[in-house]
This record gives C-alpha cells, structure tokens and sequence, in this order.
C-alpha cells in the first residue's frame, strides 16, 4: 500500500478500494469501515457504489439519520456501512451483522498491529515541546503554519483549537477513554456527549505511544496551570486571567510590597524608548496601595536574572541536592500513608466479610432483620470514612510524581548550558525558576524551583 499522505492520496484511495472489496468478499459484506476525513468517506461511498456489489452500501449522514442507517445495517445481515467522527467511539451492533473492522488511513505492521508514522509524530512531539516551553496556543498555531507543516488532513491551516486538540489527545500518550459519547434513547440510538453522566473507562498503556507519560503530564499540568490564572489588574472587567506566551516575566515577577505582578511598560521620551517593569498596583492605581515598589530597566533585569542562572549552573550540584532532600522527605510521608492505607484497606475487607455473615445470619433466620438494621448501618458509615480517607491520602501522594518531573524537567535543563548562559532565555526562566520577587530597585530574590533562594543585585 502506499503512503497515506497528501501527495499520494488518490493513489492510496484506489489502492485501499481494491483491497477493501478482497475483504468484502471474503466476509460477505458485514462490514464497518472508519475514516478519519469526510472526504475520503464520500469518495470510497461513491466508488464502492458504482461497483454494484452484492452488498448493500450504507454511509453515515446518507440519506437518512444515524439511528436509521444503523437500523438497515443491523437488520441486513450482509451490509456495509461507512462512518466518521462518533462511529469512531464504537457503535453498539450485535449477532452477524458485523464481521470485520477496516480503518481507513492507517498503517498496520506485520502483527496487525497500527505503527507510528515518524514524520508526523515529529509534529506531534514539538507541539508538546513548544507548549511547554511557554509558547502559547496562538503561537504555536502560527509557527506551523508559517513553515507549512501539514495536519492530518493534509492542510496547512492551523489554530490554536487544532493544537489544543493535539495537547489533550490521552492517545498520544497510549492510552485510551472509553465512553466519551453515549446512546441516550435507546429507541432513535441518539448518541450524546458524555459530560459526566455515565462512567467513563481509562486504559493505560493500550498502544504504542508518541509521547512519554512524563511529558504528557507536564503538558497537562502547564495546561491547569493556565486555565486557572486570575486577572493581575484590578481595572479588568473579570477575574479570569490571559497567559502571555511572549514574556516568562509577566507569570514570576511581584512585588515586595504589595504582592501584585509586574508587568512590561515602554516609556517613550524624546524619541527614545525605554522598556522597564512596573508594579501593576501603581500603574493602576499610583500610590494609593503600594507607595514605593521601583521600576526596574528590562536589560539590566535580564542581566541580573542571567548572572543568578550562571551562578545556579555553576553549582548545580547543590541545587539539585537540595531538591532530591525534599523529595527523600516526600518519599518518607509517602511510605507512612502508604502503611495506613494498607491498614485501612485490610479492614474494609473485614467489614465486607463481617457484613457478608450477617447477611446469612439473616437470610438463615439465625437474627431477626429488624435487630441487624443498626449493625449494617454501622458496618457502612465506618466503611464509607476509611474509603473517604483512602481517597485524602491518595491525593496528598501524587505531589512525590511531580517533584521527581521537577527534579527531572531543571536537571535536563541545567545539562544544556555546560559552561554558562550568555543571553537571557524565557524558556530557560519558565523551567527553573518559580518566583522573582522585587525588593528595591536594586536587589530582587528569585525562588528556584525545588525551594532555592537567592537575592541577586540589579545595576542601578
């Protein structure tokens, strides 16, 4: 078969026709086949269709609706229908009338098994690189765009809805969410958006992934982390907050006075630009709330920020130490919860069995029905508290996953600069450091990630 991309597309649709009626044949029709571009499913529909096979040729959105199209399917045994988009979250078909599964536009290797396609896996690795680094979504966009890196569909029109799509994708990382639609009246088969209202089923590790697990936790992380954000001026008509891809700054930088962020100002005088950083409290309301926080010149701030980072890389072995303590003390926390939940889930298994013999006691006639109402009771409020405190202390052990990533995420980091940083780097900013708080026009402390601090002087 040939390449599925854009260059050979028509070449491998007429291939994969041919191949699709060898399996057709071979199955009788009983056939579902999924494609991931609308266009393809018209093409294939229209070509099989002219081929007056034995098999009647149903298409989703033909004709008539959903629910119909899989009612002839179902109720002719030898069909074959063509479906996109929510056929893709499974389609609930049972006896003979489904026989084989084709996915159109895929790759299989030897075993049967989907493969990754290199060239566009690459594309997906840095668009989760690019996030991470601090680029927004727009940027991103933009970037692709700008080199003419093509999507799955074959265009090279992107938006930051196509990166966001790719940054939440769990198969990316291998694993799979099952249930994300559902059938809501079993009688027109709507299918509807599963917000909630159904369980739905994670399966880890289901196929080979494109991105680490680490990766794609710190992608989700950096992710909350800028949904969450609050509106830094108080002049702003909402609370919520807009990330700044362009200027790592803007997300660290405080105040020592008043606690407000700083923001990047261009002072023009004369003709001459000057780019300096002010307290957001004063360029909104003056003095009123915070009375002496400086303006601090963006070069000799990059300056001062770059002479910390080489002093870090110079002893990174301390920092890193420093780190590995906190998470030695997490470690520790995390062996002491990991005995209590032990302990408390050895005795839900005694309630469950002690819950078990009174039932038979019951059902025996061995103690009355009404004299057990209180023991159940019992039995159930103290086995609701441990499974409530089961879930407090599983909560409190995932910050020991995402120290050792901080730990893992800055050591890559330092490794880079092997001998010392020359220019100021946001990206570089973004992953070691945590805070920079202004003490005076001359001194700011930054706060490294891991809980290292440092007061470094600013030139007048």
């Amino acid at each position: 078969m040939p390449y599925p991309n854009q260059e050979n597309r028509q070449l491998y649709r007429e291939k994969s026709i041919a191949e699709i009626v060898k399996l057709l044949n071979l199955t009788q029709g009983k056939t579902l086949i999924l494609f991931t571009a609308k266009e393809d499913m018209e093409y294939v529909y229209k070509k099989l269709s002219n081929k007056h096979l034995p098999y009647k040729i149903l298409m989703q959105g033909k004709g008539s609706s959903q629910a119909r199209q899989l009612d002839k399917f179902k109720s002719d045994i030898d069909s074959v229908i063509l479906g996109t988009g929510t056929y893709w979250e499974g389609i609930n078909v049972e006896g003979e009338a489904l026989s084989q599964v084709i996915i159109f536009g895929y790759r299989m290797s030897d075993d049967g098994k989907p493969y990754i396609i290199e060239k566009e896996a690459d594309t997906v690795r840095r668009i989760y690189k690019m996030f991470i680094d601090g680029m927004s979504l727009q940027a991103i966009a933009d970037t692709l765009e700008a080199e003419g890196i093509k999507r799955r569909n074959g265009q090279t029109t992107w938006n930051k809805g196509n990166v966001r799509a790719i940054l939440k994708n769990e198969k990316y990382v291998g694993d799979a969410v099952l249930q994300k639609t559902y059938t809501k009246d079993c009688i027109t088969h709507k299918r509807v958006i599963n917000y909630g209202d159904k369980a739905k089923y994670l399966i880890h590790d289901c196929h080979e992934p494109i991105i680490d697990r680490d990766t794609y936790n710190l992608a989700m992380q950096e992710m909350a982390k800028r949904s969450s954000m609050s509106q830094k001026s108080t002049k702003a008509k909402t609370e919520q907050g807009k990330y700044s891809g362009i200027y790592a700054l803007s997300e660290l930088m405080i105040c020592g006075e008043c606690g407000s962020p700083y923001r990047r100002v261009t002072w023009n005088s004369h003709g001459h630009k000057l780019i300096v950083w002010r307290c957001i409290n004063r360029l909104d309301h003056g003095t009123k709330y915070c009375k002496c926080s400086p303006s601090i010149n963006e070069e000799k701030l990059q300056a001062a920020i770059v002479t910390s980072l080489n002093q870090i890389y110079s002893g990174r072995s301390e920092l890193i130490s420093i780190m590995e303590q906190n998470l030695d003390c997490v470690l520790t926390e995390e062996d002491e919860l990991g005995q209590a939940i032990s302990k408390m889930g050895n005795r839900i298994k005694e309630i469950e069995k002690a819950r078990d013999n009174l039932v038979t006691l019951v059902t025996t006639g061995a103690i009355d029905i009404d004299a057990s109402d209180d023991k159940f009771k019992a039995l159930k409020s103290e086995e609701e508290y441990l499974r409530e405190q089961i879930t407090i202390i599983q909560s409190k052990t995932e910050s020991k996953d995402e120290l050792r990533l901080m730990i893992q995420t800055i050591t890559d980091e330092l490794e880079k600069y092997s001998d010392s940083l020359i220019t100021y780097s946001d990206i570089a900013v973004r992953k070691i450091i945590d805070c920079i708080k202004v003490l005076s026009k001359t001194e700011i402390e930054i706060t490294f990630k891991g809980g290292f601090e440092m007061k470094v002087s600013v030139e007048k």
